[in-house]
């Protein structure tokens, strides 16, 4: 579904618009931080008590920028490009991820998303699974046949996504180690490459194509 403040002829514009994924640089600071500030107030708004305390922000998307972890995804043709959403993506492990009330499916190596957000703009076209494809494929890259990520046991839509994108739930981590406070609790998930496809082919991000500098597929 598209935004309802749009109008026939931008809903048309979209439909002849594709997306990409690349890496993130320095001049899309702004536009990560805003879509940060987007998502904590809806969170906020869903009483989710996830990202309430001024995290992620401007700062730590530098911090992974410097590390070559941070994604901007887009949406358009040619040379126009809108900033859409924001993924970070690391193949250097989780230390938060070594011990899990639960189990993981599978052992090291993985690859590991978090801090995901969308544009307002662009909400409800089944965008996050254009960011799950992207990582499978530099994942498989890689050498990496799993992804794993957590969230809020109170964020019930990005559960919900993760579920139809192939994630199984594996149990509970915590961020900050021994102390269990109800603030810190995530629900872990991990996915294997080809899960993950299998059930994003069921249901593509919506209306658009994928795309690469020139090279351009048929719809995923």
């Amino acid at each position: 579904m598209m935004p309802q403040n749009m109008s026939t002829q931008d809903k048309q514009a979209v439909q002849q618009q594709f997306w990409r994924v690349r890496p993130a640089a320095a001049a899309d600071e702004d536009a990560v931080a805003d879509m940060y500030r987007e998502a904590i107030a809806l969170l906020a708004s869903a009483g989710v008590d996830q990202w309430q305390d001024g995290y992620p922000n401007a700062e730590s998307f530098r911090r992974d920028l410097a590390r070559g972890e941070s994604y901007l995804l887009e949406i358009g043709s040619g040379q126009e490009w809108t900033p859409a959403g924001t993924m970070y993506l690391s193949f250097a492990g989780e230390p938060t991820y070594a011990e899990i009330e639960g189990s993981w499916g599978s052992a090291e190596p993985y690859g590991v998303i978090h801090r995901v957000a969308l544009s307002p703009l662009f909400r409800g076209q089944n965008l996050v699974s254009a960011f799950f494809i992207y990582a499978a494929d530099s994942a498989e890259a890689r050498g990496v046949d799993v992804l794993r990520i957590d969230t809020h046991e109170e964020n019930h839509r990005m559960q919900s996504t993760l579920a139809r994108s192939g994630f199984t739930k594996r149990g509970v981590i915590w961020l900050n180690g021994a102390d269990h406070s109800p603030k810190f609790k995530r629900f872990a998930y991990d996915a294997d490459l080809a899960a993950l496809r299998r059930h994003i082919q069921n249901k593509p991000p919506l209306r658009l194509q994928w795309s690469a500098g020139a090279e351009t597929k048929e719809e995923v």
